[in-house]
């Protein structure tokens, strides 16, 4: 991963986090969940870690980005969102 990102929210827990993730087909955008639900879960992220994430891709006005529904971290699988993409928070 290359960098964490922590979007505004009202609080430090409704705080969005996006994955800037690095690979063969270069940068990446993820966006996954709250803060405060990351936290909750046990998830702790770090640049430079390993991650692995699964998602489905959207058209924003800056690019495609991809929505994670889970993430995997340390042998560590975190759903974040159901099959219909809706949020498990």
């Amino acid at each position: 991963m290359a960098e964490v990102i922590y979007l505004p929210g009202s609080d430090a827990d409704s705080a969005g986090v996006v994955l800037r993730l690095r690979g063969d087909s270069g940068e990446q955008l993820v966006k996954l969940a709250p803060s405060g639900y990351l936290r909750s879960q046990g998830l702790e992220l770090s640049e430079g870690a390993t991650v692995a994430v699964r998602g489905f891709r959207v058209a924003t006005a800056k690019g495609d980005r991809l929505v994670a529904t889970e993430v995997r971290l340390g042998g560590r699988t975190i759903a974040l969102r159901d099959a219909r993409g809706n949020p498990r928070w």
